[in-house]
């Protein structure tokens, strides 16, 4: 899979859309709720950093990782005196400390294509946290995969690049494909093209919820999206905070 490598200078351009500030505010109350108002916390799958930045303005002190060189890459050109940027896969978490929280946004599990590897990243992720610590992160549902994103494709066509996305869903497998395609206008005004293939896993809710259960975790909420209302059959988005 050659995802995150070409697409890493395009992604914030990309994301704008995203609410990562509403994000983080739902994330910054249920710290607040389990008492973590400083300290040391973790972000999983930070990509070009944009969620650790936001929480490090908030005071804490982030370890960020992230699989992808390019993404790191990209994070580095922002850095932040509060956040330590490591290059690491997220299922052998190894913080080389007991933090106070670990968050990954953005459905960075669904790329976990297996249920043994969300179970070693549970795993992982609870032998790392405190006690009393907590867990938070999104996951795009079974439902979303199946009856919003299926076989669609998506467009953004702008001054500056188009970006085209094509995605192919597997009723069986439950992967789901996605065909990235952009185009980046250059300062002589061409257009270089670049490809990317992303691949993704959906999971029914009760696999994550076992998973986490068999890692450890007792107090598991799963809510609609980042919001305080719980999960719907209906939901597109799962917030998941667990506690240890």
């Amino acid at each position: 899979m050659n995802a995150y490598t070409s697409l890493a200078t395009e992604y914030e351009k990309y994301m704008a859309h995203v609410p990562y500030e509403e994000w983080k505010n739902f994330i910054k109350e249920k710290l607040y709720e389990h008492k973590i108002y400083d300290g040391v916390i973790a972000e999983l799958a930070c990509g070009t950093g944009m969620m650790s930045r936001l929480l490090a303005n908030e005071g804490y002190r982030v370890i960020a990782s992230d699989l992808s060189e390019d993404m790191l890459s990209e994070a580095l050109l922002r850095p932040h005196e509060n956040i330590l940027y490591i290059r690491q896969d997220m299922r052998k978490v190894d913080l080389g400390e007991k933090v106070n929280a670990v968050i990954c946004v953005c459905n960075g599990m669904n790329y976990l294509m297996e249920i043994a590897h969300l179970k070693e990243t549970f795993s992982g992720v609870y032998d790392n946290l405190s006690d009393g610590g907590i867990f938070i992160f999104d996951m795009n549902s079974l439902y979303k995969f199946r009856y919003v994103m299926s076989d669609n494709d998506v467009y953004d066509n702008r001054e500056d690049g188009t970006f085209i996305w094509e995605n192919f869903f597997d009723e069986e497998t439950y992967e789901n494909q996605i065909d990235l395609t952009f185009y980046v206008k250059c300062d002589d005004g061409r257009y270089e093209r670049f490809e990317e293939t992303h691949f993704q896993k959906a999971y029914e809710l009760f696999e994550v919820t076992d998973a986490l259960k068999a890692a450890g975790f007792e107090k598991i909420e799963v809510y609609d999206d980042y919001t305080n209302e719980p999960a719907a059959k209906d939901s597109e988005y799962y917030t998941f905070v667990c506690v240890k």
